[in-house]
């Protein structure tokens, strides 16, 4: 391990970029919608309202992510009874 700053691979590493840029591009219309006439400065609500989406987005992603995870000992990768047996197996050829 080198460090904290690792980057993930495969098909799924795209998703944090494009969340960034999609976020900002939300971000960026929020606070221009909500800038008052004349000035160039975004009003007290526009930056309220983009705290709110951002919370609101950030409880539906842990929802999402509560509601699709694969409780532990299940899924695809086995469990301890499978792991067991794949190491008997092993022991087994090797004894031959």
């Amino acid at each position: 391990m080198e460090g904290s700053s690792q980057r993930s691979g495969g098909p799924c590493a795209p998703t944090g970029p494009i969340g960034v840029i999609v976020g900002t591009q939300i971000a960026g219309a929020l606070l221009t919608t909500g800038t008052d006439a004349g000035t160039k400065v975004p009003a007290e609500a526009a930056f309220t309202t983009g705290f709110a989406v951002t919370g609101v987005t950030a409880a539906l992603g842990l929802l999402l992510v509560r509601a699709t995870r694969v409780t532990r000992g299940t899924g695809t990768r086995g469990n301890a009874e499978s792991a067991r047996l794949v190491e008997s197996s092993r022991t087994t050829e090797t004894r031959v």
